[in-house]
């Protein structure tokens, strides 16, 4: 009798994506407060919001199917 194949996809916990996603929203919240208290410069801010936005982006790409 054949061997049943293993499946090569990797399980995804949806848990943990939407603990993924709560964590980002938080960060995104953070690095404002953290740029009005600090008074940080503009540029910096925008790419602080550019790099958190582009894991954001990452997450919301992964599927539980």
């Amino acid at each position: 009798m054949p061997k049943a194949k293993k499946s090569t996809k990797p399980s995804v916990d949806v848990r943990g994506i939407r603990e993924a996603e709560d964590a980002v929203r938080d960060l995104k919240n953070w690095v404002f407060v953290f740029a009005k208290e600090y008074d940080l410069p503009e540029e910096a801010v925008k790419m602080l919001h550019a790099k958190v936005h582009e894991v954001a982006e990452r997450i919301r790409v992964i599927s539980c199917r």
